[in-house]
């Protein structure tokens, strides 16, 4: 087993450049014809053009329900203690 295969199995970074190079620090963050404001529009059209589904209002119920039976037993044990 040769020494740099070695020191690879030891430490698998070992070798590896951890010093960006030239060509990634000025490598550009947006593609050509957008900017920032373009991408967040983009982004966020999503969650802002689309309506609530009835599926999500029954989910939300089902969680609120729950939450109630949560409060319920929370001030059930508040008021009555834990018995000991």
């Amino acid at each position: 087993m040769s020494k740099r295969s070695r020191q690879r199995r030891e430490n698998p970074a070992a070798g590896a450049s951890t010093v960006p190079t030239a060509a990634a620090a000025t490598a550009p963050v947006l593609a050509p014809g957008h900017t920032y404001g373009s991408v967040t529009d983009k982004i966020s059209a999503i969650v802002l053009t689309r309506g609530t589904t009835r599926s999500w209002w029954i989910g939300l119920g089902i969680s609120l329900f729950f939450v109630n039976v949560l409060m319920v037993g929370v001030t059930y044990l508040i008021a009555t203690g834990i018995g000991i």
